[in-house]
């Protein structure tokens, strides 16, 4: 009777969560719009190019600047404060290496690019230094689902921060504008979590190797599992960066960013609550495998629809967000659609993977998608930006789907047509409405992009929503009762 309770606190806490984290995520998703909006305005597609270079340079170095403990914490409940005290430290340590790190090797990231990227990636690298202050504390109200700080703090740092960007943006700053924008985010974010945490307990000034012992043996690994997923993510960017230049690369990063933020978006809303859960449940492989088809069930009642209509409205939803002159952004947006798809679907996997304890499976399998987009980068390069856009196509959707799926059977018993059955219903339902939307845009002319929009995306929502309940309605019943629990 105890455990059911305790299951029952853990479901209504989840949920508190995951409210909390939704209404960040809203305020976040249109401070994004519209930050990205005007600034693809005030700026050139190079100065995009540009930050994304700096980008996949400093996400690599990021990698090794908590020791890849953080999620050990989690994983790791009973954690002493002896323990989180050495933690602390080493974090603090391992940022400021980095940030040295980062100093010396800024200048053969220049010429890996040939650009001139050194004193971007110097400044850029503070947050090195200033992350690790607050990082350990943002893992602890994680880890006991007190999401309500964590949102208020997100909120207020990347709304100030956005605003700071813009303003650099309109006095002429260019690619300096996107550097302090990331630096004041993380800025502001880490002191706050940092006020906040040393308010409620404070790191003691310890620091014992062998307390760590545990945790940097699950980090180990996960650190090799970030590094090799950053590889996979971002060698594409690599490659174009290097061998097309900042103004292509501007192109793909923008479709880039558009595709990933559906799934960044909504995912975290739900997945960043799930792994506390799923770790506080980790001996149950039956309450673990319900708890992720009502999460995919969850993600795809509301990412796949988004993708369907972002492939058929891919000219005006580009017009909208980052105006004219983007013709090269709206052909890849449509391809790199498909990639945003596997990628929402598939992204549990590594909340599931870590909760059980398995950061070894995450390492192997990033490791094979990183050999896989190698290949593809190799072979669809020839092809240019969208040979390479095609290639992740069939890295994602072709090899490692079936892959994730092996993985879900061997950790918690997942059967493919288990996952399938969850998630085919709103694909049946998504692909009328994007047929209507694309059959509509070659018989009307319409007078703006945001008038395309207003129209269209309603009129898909309905047919959407119609279908779903008239193909699936368990699918949806089942999905309120979650929603109202």
């Amino acid at each position: 009777m105890s455990q059911d309770v305790d299951i029952q606190k853990l479901r209504k806490r989840a949920t508190t969560g995951a409210r909390w984290t939704g209404t960040a995520t809203g305020i976040r998703i249109a401070t994004q719009f519209i930050q990205l909006a005007i600034l693809a305005r005030l700026l050139k597609v190079e100065d995009f190019g540009l930050i994304a270079m700096v980008n996949v340079v400093l996400s690599f170095a990021q990698t090794f600047g908590d020791a890849g403990v953080s999620n050990a914490i989690i994983h790791y409940r009973d954690a002493k404060r002896g323990e989180l005290s050495s933690l602390y430290w080493l974090n603090v340590a391992s940022g400021i290496l980095v940030f040295i790190g980062m100093w010396f090797l800024a200048p053969l990231a220049s010429q890996v690019y040939r650009q001139p990227l050194t004193d971007y990636l110097r400044l850029g690298s503070i947050i090195f230094v200033m992350g690790p202050l607050g990082q350990q504390f943002q893992v602890l109200f994680e880890r006991d689902l007190r999401f309500k700080r964590l949102a208020a703090i997100e909120t207020v740092s990347i709304v100030v921060s956005s605003g700071v960007g813009v303003v650099m943006a309109f006095m002429g700053y260019g690619v300096w504008s996107l550097v302090w924008l990331g630096i004041v985010q993380a800025a502001l974010k880490s002191l706050a979590l940092a006020v906040v945490g040393w308010s409620t307990w404070r790191p003691m000034l310890r620091f014992v190797p062998a307390e760590c012992r545990r945790f940097l043996h699950f980090g180990l690994y996960q650190m090799g599992e970030r590094t090799l997923n950053l590889a996979g993510q971002h060698l594409d960017k690599l490659v174009i960066g290097i061998v097309m230049g900042p103004q292509q690369l501007g192109y793909y990063d923008l479709a880039y960013r558009l595709i990933a933020r559906p799934y960044q978006i909504v995912s975290p809303v739900f997945s960043r609550v799930a792994f506390p859960v799923f770790s506080a449940v980790q001996t149950d492989r039956n309450r673990m495998r319900k708890g992720y088809l009502e999460l995919i069930e969850m993600l795809s009642a509301v990412t796949v629809p988004v993708y369907f209509a972002m492939f058929a409205l891919a000219e005006p939803f580009v017009l909208l967000q980052l105006g004219p002159g983007y013709e090269t952004t709206v052909h890849l947006l449509r391809i790199l659609c498909i990639v945003g798809f596997f990628f929402s679907i598939s992204s549990p996997q590594g909340t599931l993977v870590l909760a059980c304890g398995r950061a070894d499976i995450g390492f192997y399998m990033n490791g094979l998608r990183t050999a896989l987009v190698v290949a593809g980068i190799w072979i669809g390069g020839r092809w240019g930006l969208s040979g390479i856009a095609w290639a992740l196509v069939i890295v994602v959707g072709g090899v490692m789907f079936p892959v994730h799926a092996m993985i879900r059977r061997r950790l918690v018993g997942m059967q493919l047509g288990e996952f399938m059955n969850r998630l085919l219903p709103f694909v049946w339902a998504s692909i009328p409405a994007a047929l209507v939307c694309i059959a509509v845009r070659r018989v009307v002319t319409w007078p703006h992009a945001a008038v395309e929009l207003a129209v269209m995306l309603p009129i898909a929502g309905a047919i959407y929503s119609g279908l779903l309940w008239w193909r699936a309605r368990t699918s949806v019943q089942r999905l309120l009762r979650l929603a109202r629990s």
